[in-house]
């Protein structure tokens, strides 16, 4: 009879500051907030419903089968091209159930190909009343961006460029909009990440892009569906997506975003930018022109309380 104290000391007795394993403790955490419900009386040492003592069972079984997860000593291959650095990929993702970073690096061959390991990552599990969409992929692009500024102060010398992936059009375009038009909490999030991005940019270039979901290394952390078979050595956890093996040109992201304020989450948005793309909205339906009279007048009369 498993309770919340047994599956408790089976998730605090797993050691993993690196976040090598995280798509499964942040599975395990998942379902231990699940059972915290403010409202349950159930004690610690209460057996679990049947139907929560099953899903425990199966991670438990599925663990058992696993085995042990190997994973290699040194993300730095023997034959690596003489006297080259490695690039830092590091991708973001935020789902209902929490948000994720995860890091790669990846070192050119002397025979033209390349190495990709996993080097990094961090995952948070969403507050227990929920959180927007919006603002937990926002969440996972701060992740990333501590992620990357921890990566940079342990191998001060060994990366020349850093690629910020993420498949959050509304993020990315936020970080280009900058803190300014949000409320408190987008705007302190994009200043943090402002801040650590100024900072890498001292060192090397800094590439922002978006991918597709499917495509997004970060995907598997932040959600709940991940099997302990999925981390095993040779993995798409472990190497990253197929695509991170060919040269840059030919990835699958895309650097431009052509969105522009549409993409720009309005309910995170302060009052008095709010106004302003409401006018916009109605100059782009026909109805206001502003060919016969002063812009600066036209957005007064629609946001002005005088």
């Amino acid at each position: 009879v498993l309770t919340r104290r047994i599956c408790l000391t089976a998730l605090m007795g797993i050691y993993d500051p690196l976040g090598l394993i995280s798509p499964l403790t942040f599975k395990l955490r998942r379902l231990i907030q699940m059972q915290s419900c403010p409202t349950s009386t159930a004690g610690w040492d209460a057996p679990l419903e049947a139907a929560v003592q099953l899903k425990w069972k199966e991670v438990f079984r599925q663990m058992v089968l696993v085995g042990v997860v190997r994973f290699p000593r040194s993300c730095k291959p023997k034959d690596v091209r003489t006297k080259s650095k490695a690039t830092l990929i590091v991708y973001f993702d935020g789902s209902d159930s929490g948000k994720a970073a995860v890091g790669y690096l990846r070192y050119p061959k002397s025979d033209g190909s390349f190495s990709c390991q996993l080097i990094a990552s961090k995952s948070k599990i969403n507050p227990l009343g929920g959180q927007s969409t919006p603002r937990s992929e926002l969440d996972g692009c701060v992740l990333a961006a501590r992620l990357a500024l921890g990566l940079h102060r342990a191998l001060p010398n060994g990366i020349e460029s850093i690629y910020f992936l993420g498949d959050s059009k509304t993020v990315l375009q936020a970080r280009e909009a900058g803190a300014a038009p949000f409320n408190e909490y987008f705007g302190n999030r994009l200043n943090e990440v402002g801040d650590a991005v100024s900072l890498l940019q001292k060192s090397f270039p800094v590439v922002w892009a978006h991918v597709e979901s499917a495509l997004n290394g970060a995907d598997i952390a932040s959600r709940t569906d991940a099997l302990p078979s999925d981390l095993g050595w040779g993995s798409v956890w472990q190497k990253g997506p197929g695509y991170l093996m060919q040269e840059c040109e030919t990835w699958p992201i895309k650097t431009k975003l052509s969105g522009g304020a549409d993409w720009l989450p309005k309910g995170e948005m302060r009052k008095a930018f709010k106004q302003v793309n409401h006018l916009v909205d109605k100059v782009k339906t026909g109805s206001v022109c502003l060919d016969d009279k002063n812009v600066l007048d036209t957005m007064l009369e629609e946001s002005s309380s005088w």
